[in-house]
């Protein structure tokens, strides 16, 4: 059962911040996106703590590893914010990019050669 309790934590953990970066109305405005995106990452970050406080009292009872409490002190934030940044650019290309969508060199080269015509 403590295994179990475990992955459920871990999968919550992953989830998490995705979950939060996502809820809210669409990601079309840049400083909008940007203050969710730290808002995820930083409850991202706190669960990780929690996590980790969490996991190690239920597999080893109530015995706490500093070494693992200093590490996701000082890099917890990694995981959330490589999940927001996947959870960004696959919304993204699925949700905003138009069907289609040419980049600027070609659009600017057709309407120059319109004109000429």
């Amino acid at each position: 059962m403590e295994g179990y309790a475990v992955n459920v934590l871990w999968i919550t953990a992953l989830l998490l911040p995705a979950a939060i970066f996502l809820v809210g109305p669409k990601l079309r405005k840049n400083k909008l996106t940007l203050i969710r995106a730290m808002f995820a990452i930083g409850c991202g970050w706190c669960y990780w703590i929690a996590y980790t406080i969490a996991a190690q009292t239920i597999t080893s009872g109530m015995v706490m590893n500093g070494a693992s409490y200093a590490f996701v002190i000082l890099l917890g934030w990694i995981m959330p914010t490589t999940i927001v940044v996947l959870a960004w650019a696959v919304y993204w290309f699925f949700f905003l990019r138009e069907p289609g969508e040419k980049s600027n060199k070609e659009t600017k080269s057709r309407t120059t050669l319109s004109a000429l015509v």
